[in-house]
């Protein structure tokens, strides 16, 4: 497994390092014995998911964007959530179901994922939780986990 390095700057005596993997790793700890960044990493398996599941992920994921968009209408009415950031066309057509086919990819569903989860309105600890190494259809479910979690605050909250 090899990991392509873009970019290494030095910001207020920290190292930050940008690049790219050629599969999804996990990093297990950073090693101090080297002068140059290096970490113990897992490369996780990307198995291809059956048409059968991938369907089930994608109607799946289409719910859950539909979840989303009625919490971000909530919040707006409370005006927690500015009328401007509006979740855009991709939430839509993810939320409506009019993304998916036959032909729809493992790739297609990890992007439909990750447009689901960047609309969630939640903290940095749920949205770590979510890059937590699983399968496609395991970060689904916890997605569902956050999603539901958010709903019920936001209909506590605010429900009249």
């Amino acid at each position: 497994m090899s990991i392509v390095v873009h970019e290494i700057v030095d910001v207020d005596d920290r190292l930050v390092v940008s690049g790219v993997a050629h599969s999804i790793v996990d990093i297990i700890e950073w090693s101090h014995e080297f002068v140059f960044p290096s970490a113990n990493v897992i490369a996780q398996s990307v198995d291809d998911i059956d048409m059968p599941d991938r369907f089930d992920v994608a109607s799946s994921l289409s719910l859950l964007a539909q979840n989303v968009r009625r919490v971000l209408a909530m919040l707006r009415e409370a005006g927690v959530v500015q009328p401007q950031q509006n979740p855009g066309v991709a939430l839509e057509t993810i939320a409506a179901g009019r993304w998916w086919d036959e032909r729809v990819t493992q790739d297609d569903l990890w992007r439909a994922l990750w447009l689901v989860a960047r609309h969630v309105p939640c903290g940095p600890m749920d949205r770590y939780n979510l890059l937590r190494p699983g399968t496609l259809m395991e970060r689904a479910e916890r997605l569902r986990l956050n999603v539901d979690h958010v709903t019920e605050i936001a209909n506590f909250r605010f429900s009249e």
